[in-house]
């Protein structure tokens, strides 16, 4: 007596293709339990798995029980990133681009003195990267910044006796 099982493809994609790989698929006897693994790429975090646009894992290994053929995707996402800024001095001006950013993204950080401070620059690991009030960088890592402010001083300059000549520079 001869005993016959139904095969099925399991077939497995990866989105992005660059996002990661993906291992475990292939022809498989009904019946026979197997997992689907995804691995992320570089600066790739894994989503999820799904079939037909339904979310079926949210782990990277996936095991089930084969029944039918099955045509699975991972999802994978860039890595995200946080940046943090603050003023120094607190309270010498206010700062803008604080955030999350995915792996590569173009991050522009602002700077606006308040009254009596003036911007110097944006510091980061106690490198300046930039003097300008407005700074683009695409991110890579979680980083912060400060952006430096000088107070600014009122000079007042006076002749005594106003009659014995003139003073500039004030």
């Amino acid at each position: 007596e001869a005993h016959f099982a139904p095969i099925y493809q399991i077939t497995l994609s990866a989105n992005p293709l660059e996002g990661g790989s993906v291992s475990g698929g292939g022809t498989y006897v009904e019946g026979k339990e197997i997992t689907v693994s995804a691995s992320p790429g570089n600066h790739y975090v894994f989503d999820k798995w799904t079939e037909a646009g339904e979310q079926v894992a949210s782990d990277s290994s996936y095991t089930f029980t084969v029944q039918d053929k099955r045509d699975l995707t991972a999802h994978f996402s860039k890595e995200q990133y946080n940046v943090s800024l603050a003023a120094s001095p607190t309270g010498a001006g206010s700062v803008s681009g604080e955030g999350t950013y995915r792996y590569g993204e173009e991050v522009t950080l602002g700077a606006s003195s308040n009254e009596d401070y003036i911007f110097e620059a944006w510091i980061t690991d106690g490198d300046t990267i930039s003097s300008d009030t407005s700074c683009t960088f695409t991110i890579t890592q979680d980083t912060s910044f400060e952006a430096h402010f000088a107070p600014i001083y009122q000079i007042t300059l006076s002749a005594n006796p106003l009659e014995g000549g003139s003073v500039s520079g004030g």
